[in-house]
């Protein structure tokens, strides 16, 4: 019962899970067409446009904004695709019905909806060097006014796929902003309602084989420490500055020169960071000896080259010497050929640290002259030296050779023929003077010896002191040099020593003291002098009084510095050195004593006091710079900003005041240091204006500065004409063109202006501004000389106006003209089917009729035509003839004039079929005795053909209506050591009729004798009944073709004989009566020569047991006999007996 009840069950559990199954297909396949029914996106719509089209590259552009609002747009390139509106292009849907919405699209001159583009795919072909996609983003706020940070992201991987080596976002203007393929986004403020277009920059620039360029930066930082912007002419490709470049043929720098696309090795015009990829010890070309130079990281910090560590160039103000502190190598062959020619290296170095080069003193090097094959480095020509500029820090550094000088404004830019730049970013130290100092020391300590050692290992400087001069007897006259001297003075009185020291670009520094050699028991501390220096002016408000003081037994002492404003320092313990006291607060114009006092309590108890004194500076009104414009100037325009420097020589806060005589001012308080400005609008042609300016400085002084500047505004004068296009009285102009003339306002005043031709076509435009007005011609008779009239009002400025009439003249009407034909005149050897074709224009684009006719019968025409070539196939022509072709064209809109030629060309001979080398070569050796003989059979014309091969053997093989290819011959039972010989037919019966024979030879190889194959395993009966005959089945392969014997192992102890022989390769018989219910066979053969293959795979036997009658055994017997006798007598009756 419990079975059936699961039995019972189970169908209904199965009936549920069906059920349920339903239900949930049901419900996936409902949600998904509601997914698929609401409205699309514009990556489905462009997935559809997509289909079955075949687009190469595509980049996705993902903007979205800084409140959450995304759009997307695509640009790529496709082969079938053209740069115009296609099925590749979608347009833009735009926002949603209700902002706030961001709305990312391509702009485009198409007509609308198709000038906003969501997807804009360009034509692909691997010939583009240059594309452009004009990209917008739309901000629209929900209260219009709302601006916000939108987001431009990619995927690198999809823009490297475009194949292009530069893909630069840039701004609408051309400028730079990131190289899409190493950075994935850009950010920017988007301000609300107003379009911010970008252009997207797609160029493989492919300028001139073997170019050189410059590595300086350029639109990128400089000099990180000051964020600079640096404007060198480097990046071809594009840039705010010019670029430099050179096509070598024999003149550079260092032991090679390599060769790049563009600038920065090839990386312009986004590749910084990083910085100097070409000249910065990266790929052994860099040619610098001296100084090891520096590079710009990702990171923006200043860092040696790799390999080297960086040293600088010297100091500020240090005179250059060439193999001393800057050497390079140089390497004149130019031109590469006798004769050899001189070279000009020019060496520009940016001391003011501006990003730039041609400022006054940065051209240090003038195109000095390298000697033809001189190789070598540059101080071998012995270059004058150079002073470095004033800014310590790094500079840009140029080194050029070329074939020809530069001028002396030169500013790094240029295009040559031969040489190379070298660009190194170089350091520069401040040089500060050295500091003198020395200590002595009585030779013999409290002894009687006049002998004193001095010391000046406590002199300092920044870059190193060179000389160390001594004076021992203050007459001015140094008498020894060292830094460690003694000297005998021969008594024990006192003697002023002075110590000068000199640094490494000349700057010296002296010291003088008191010294005395002689026996004292003890002696209280000794002052130096102080700084300020006693009695000083000038000084400012706040400053570190200092003073040395040294015990001259090195006892340690106490001190106290005491000034009379009450402020106080003061030390217990002190050793030898520089006491200080900070003074802050000080008033203006006031002078101070400072007291001090030096007491040494474990030596002579005695003390050292002295005061000092010195005087603070008075304090300034402001003082005020040169104005812009300056005063008096003329012909300043009617809106500017007029400005000047005021500054408050103490630094102190000041309030200003600027005023204009139109009524417009300007004014501060707590002003610093710094240019003021006052902004002048709506002023008056042809008049002066004064502006007043007051500045007072409350915290200081209470004194104030006042002037008063003029100025005068410039004259309206009516607008100006360009020269206009076509220039006036040109000739052969066509019959639709636009004519223009650029007409600019001086005052950028807006003007009205009219452009009439003597046709009857105007145009006309009122509050127009500076620049290019245009009238579209149309509709022009060939051969006419027509005038243009222009006219322009300015209605706002001076009322005047300008007017000038210009002419043109328009072409004459030509009849079509022919091209070069395809084949060319008079050609050979032509195909008997092809397409003729030749090109035809119309040389003023009219449309026109032609028609092409050959002699064989063949035409083709066409009406209505425009500029092309034109075609005309042939086909079946005969071998080996002449065909002319006859060709008019004819232009019944034009002059009616035609053009009429005749061209002619001979189709090919029909040749005999050719034969290729045959497998096995001619006249091989070793061949086996069963192999399949080739040769490859060709017509020339690739007609069908009949072939033959027949071997000396008798075996053969051919056909009829036979294409190119490999022809064969099956060849067995070759004879070994026997040579043969195949010969071959080949016939072209529907071309010449001509036929090739050739014969060939071949040996076979001699007879080794090797055992049959593994035979098969045994096929028969596998069960049955005992005493009962079976038959069983099996081959064998022998490689040599021999015949075989067969010896069967029936697995019951009775295994028969050899049996055979047998053809290789054929089924055999045998029967056997089985005695036992289980057992194997397997089978092995031998060839003639008694060579013996292995045993098969055994087959399996099982006969059940049979106990049969004795009576029927006998029957059986008798039967058996019979059946061997007469096998095909009694078959119905041997069946029922076997089975």
């Amino acid at each position: 019962m419990q079975i059936c009840r699961k039995k019972r069950i189970n169908p209904f559990y199965k009936f549920f899970i069906r059920k349920i199954f339903v239900v949930i297909v049901v419900i996936l396949f409902i949600s998904t067409a509601f997914s698929i029914a609401k409205i699309q996106t514009s990556e489905t719509i462009i997935a559809q446009i997509e289909t079955d089209r075949s687009i190469v590259w595509d980049v996705t552009l993902f903007c979205i904004e800084s409140y959450g609002h995304i759009d997307n747009s695509i640009f790529g390139e496709a082969p079938d695709a053209s740069d115009g509106f296609d099925l590749y292009d979608a347009a833009d849907p735009g926002g949603p019905p209700t902002p706030p919405y961001l709305n990312c699209y391509f702009t485009t001159p198409f007509p609308y909806p198709s000038n906003k583009l969501m997807q804009e795919i360009k034509h692909y072909s691997l010939n583009n060097t240059y594309k452009v996609w004009n990209f917008s983003v739309f901000w629209f706020p929900a209260d219009y006014v709302t601006p916000t940070t939108t987001t431009i992201s990619w995927v690198i991987n999809e823009v490297s796929d475009s194949e292009y080596t530069n893909v630069s976002l840039c701004t609408n203007d051309g400028t730079f902003l990131t190289n899409m393929l190493i950075s994935s986004y850009y950010s920017f403020y988007n301000p609300a309602m107003t379009p911010q277009n970008f252009k997207i920059i797609c160029q493989s620039p492919e300028p001139p084989a073997q170019l050189d360029f410059g590595d300086a930066p350029e639109g990128s930082i400089a000099y990180p420490s000051t964020s600079v912007i640096g404007g060198f002419p480097t990046c071809y490709a594009c840039g705010p500055s010019g670029w430099i470049e050179h096509n070598n043929s024999g003149a550079w720098f260092g032991p090679t020169v390599d060769f790049e696309y563009d600038g920065n090795a090839g990386l312009c015009p986004a590749g910084f960071p990083p910085y100097d990829q070409d000249d910065c010890y990266l790929d052994g070309d860099a040619g610098l000896i001296i100084p090891q130079p520096f590079t710009i990281n990702n990171s923006l910090n200043v860092v040696p080259c790799p390999g080297g560590i960086g040293t600088s160039l010297g100091s500020v103000g240090q005179t250059v010497v060439w193999g001393t502190h800057i050497d390079i190598n140089v390497h004149n062959t130019m031109p590469g050929h006798d004769p050899y020619l001189p070279g000009y290296v020019n060496v520009l170095i940016d001391w003011n640290q501006n990003g730039v080069w041609g400022d006054a003193g940065e051209h240090v090097l003038q195109n000095f002259v390298i000697p033809a094959l001189y190789i070598g480095p540059l101080s071998g020509l012995s270059p004058p030296s150079f002073t470095i500029g004033l800014n310590p820090g790094y500079v840009w550094t140029r080194f050029s050779i070329t074939e020809s000088p530069v001028p002396s404004s030169w500013n790094g830019s240029g295009i040559f023929e031969d040489g190379e730049t070298e660009d190194y970013l170089l350091e520069i130290l401040m040089d500060f003077p050295p500091v003198a100092c020395y200590t002595w020391i009585d030779a013999d300590g409290m002894g009687p010896g006049t002998i004193i050692n001095f010391n000046a290992t406590c002199s300092s400087d920044d870059n190193g002191i060179i000389t160390y001069e001594w004076d021992w007897n203050n007459d001015g006259v140094y008498d020894a040099t060292g830094i460690i001297q003694s000297y005998n003075f021969g008594d024990t009185n006192q003697h002023t020593v002075t110590l000068r020291v000199t640094d490494t670009i000349g700057q010296m520094n002296s010291v003088s003291h008191t010294v005395q050699a002689m026996y004292v028991p003890n002696l209280p501390p000794v002052f130096s002098s102080p700084s300020p220096a006693n009695g000083s002016v000038n000084r400012p408000l706040s400053v570190n009084w200092c003073i040395q003081i040294n015990e001259p037994e090195g006892d340690l002492f106490s001190w106290t510095i005491q000034c009379s404003n009450g402020q106080t320092n003061s030390g217990t313990g002190a050793t030898n050195g520089t006491k200080t006291l900070a003074l802050s607060g000080l008033a203006y114009s006031t002078t101070y004593k400072v007291w001090v006092n030096a007491t040494d309590p474990t030596g002579s108890g005695l003390f050292t006091r002295r005061w000092y004194t010195f005087t603070t500076k008075a304090s300034l009104p402001p003082v005020f710079g040169t104005p812009i414009p300056a005063n008096g100037s003329t012909n300043q325009p009617l809106n500017f900003i007029w400005n000047i420097v005021i500054i408050d020589p103490e630094g102190d806060l000041f309030s200003w005041t600027i005023q204009c005589s139109n009524g417009q001012t300007n004014s501060g308080t707590g002003a610093t240091n710094g240019t003021k400005t006052l902004v002048l609008s709506g002023l008056a042609c042809s008049t002066t204006y004064k502006v007043w300016v007051n500045a007072t400085d409350p915290t200081g002084s209470g004194l104030f500065t006042r002037r008063w500047y003029t100025f005068t505004t410039k004259a309206s004068l009516p607008p100006v004409f360009g020269t206009p296009i076509p220039a006036n009285g040109s000739t052969n102009q066509p019959l639709s063109f636009i004519w223009n003339i650029v007409i600019i306002d001086p005052e950028g005043d807006l003007f009205s202006w009219t452009i009439q031709c003597s046709n009857g076509q105007t145009n006309s435009g009122t509050g127009a501004t500076n620049g290019t007005k245009t009238l579209v011609l149309s509709g022009l008779a060939c051969s006419t000389t027509y005038k243009v009239w222009v006219n322009a009002t300015d209605p706002t400025g001076s009322g005047l106006f300008t007017r000038r009439w210009y002419t043109f003249t328009t072409k004459a009407s030509l009849p079509p003209v022919f091209g070069t034909p395809i084949p060319a005149n008079g050609s050979t050897n032509i195909s008997r089917s092809l397409i003729w074709s030749i090109p035809i224009n119309d040389p003023d684009g009219d449309l026109f009729s032609w028609t092409i006719q050959c002699s064989n019968g063949q035409s083709s025409s066409g009406t209505g035509a425009t500029n092309g070539t034109k075609t005309l196939s042939l086909i079946s022509l005969s071998y080996l003839t002449t065909y002319k072709v006859w060709i008019n064209a004819t232009d019944p809109t034009g002059s009616g004039l035609f053009t009429r030629r005749w061209y002619t060309f001979t189709t090919k001979a029909s040749l005999p079929p050719v034969f290729g080398t045959p497998i096995p070569a001619n006249g091989s050796s070793e061949q086996p005795l069963s192999f399949i003989w080739s040769i490859p059979i060709s017509d020339p014309e690739g007609d069908s053909f009949s072939w033959t091969i027949q071997c000396s053997n008798g075996q053969t093989n051919s056909n009829t209506g036979a294409t190119n290819g490999t022809k064969t011959l099956s060849l067995s039972g070759l004879a070994p050591l026997t040579s043969y010989k195949v010969w071959v037919n080949a016939t072209d019966p529907t071309g010449s009729g001509t036929t090739t024979k050739a014969w060939y030879t071949f040996t076979t190889q001699q007879q080794q004798n090797q055992p049959p194959n593994k035979p098969n395993k045994p096929s028969g009966e596998t069960s049955g009944k005992l005493n009962t005959p079976y038959t069983y089945s099996t081959s064998t392969i022998d490689p040599n073709g021999d015949q075989v014997y067969y010896l069967w192992d029936w697995g019951d102890g009775t295994p028969s004989t050899w049996l055979g022989p047998y053809t290789s390769g054929a089924t055999i018989n045998t029967t056997h009566t089985w005695t036992v219910k289980s057992s194997s066979v397997k089978v092995k053969a031998k060839d003639i020569y008694g060579a013996e293959s292995l045993w098969s795979d055994p087959l399996p036997i099982t006969m059940p047991k049979n106990i049969i009658p004795p009576l029927r055994l006998l029957c059986s017997r008798i039967l058996e006999w019979i059946m061997e006798r007469f096998p095909s007598a009694f078959p119905i009756l041997q069946h029922l007996i076997t089975h």
